[in-house]
């Protein structure tokens, strides 16, 4: 059986560095959401204004590119595993998650208040457990349907790709859990400092997430290999 012409240790290099990166993007279209958000006075918006429609436009155009930037900087790393993966069925089927993650917005646009993410904390502890499984059930659920819809584009250049849905939704858990503390820990303090925490907050998230793969990139082979 001949070697990997890359060791798994440079490619795991290359995936962080690809990682850190796309979080980097991501805290620039954060940048971008919270100004939008200021300069439309979308925090006192009605249910269903135009201030609110337009701003959950450019959230969603902002995580579809962000998706497309994940996809161009991963799909190369990916690629020194599995040589025959598609760029274009990696693109698609992370512009696919992006947008997917954007249609939640619609439900955003039309609810009378947004929800106070820390007032988790005030719970009483039997509802405290049942809320943390509920969230850890549910970000997995969607961990991994994000891991499934990738696995759509590796499996025909790759095997091993159990590896990867599984550790697609324990990403997905620990993301939630992560953002749900990190919220949590947030000063009530001025909107510009709690946007700098929210950034903080998800690149910290991304991080894990990016750290939980490594195994499941590890896992990955060319189909025929050997």
């Amino acid at each position: 059986m001949s070697e990997p012409a890359v060791s798994f240790r440079e490619v795991a290099r290359r995936w962080l560095v690809a990682n850190a990166v796309s979080i980097f993007a991501l805290s620039v279209n954060g940048w971008i959401s919270f100004a939008m958000y200021a300069l439309w006075d979308v925090g006192h918006a009605e249910p269903g204004s135009a201030q609110r429609i337009a701003y959950a436009t450019v959230a969603a155009a902002l995580s579809v590119i962000w998706s497309a930037i994940f996809a161009r900087l991963t799909g190369p790393v990916l690629r020194l595993v599995v040589p025959a993966l598609s760029q274009h069925k990696w693109l698609i089927a992370n512009l696919a998650i992006g947008l997917a993650s954007a249609l939640g917005d619609i439900v955003w646009v039309y609810q009378r208040s947004s929800a106070d993410l820390r007032s988790w904390t005030d719970l009483g502890a039997g509802k405290l457990v049942s809320f943390l499984v509920a969230v850890v059930l549910v970000g997995g659920f969607l961990g991994l349907l994000a891991g499934a819809a990738q696995v759509l584009a590796l499996k025909s250049a790759a095997v091993g790709v159990r590896t990867w849905r599984l550790m697609s939704a324990a990403s997905g858990s620990l993301t939630g859990l992560t953002i749900l503390a990190g919220i949590a820990l947030l000063p009530n303090a001025t909107p510009v400092a709690n946007e700098v925490g929210t950034q903080v907050i998800g690149a910290i998230a991304e991080g894990i997430s990016a750290i939980v793969m490594l195994p499941a990139l590890r896992r990955l082979e060319p189909r025929g290999y050997g």
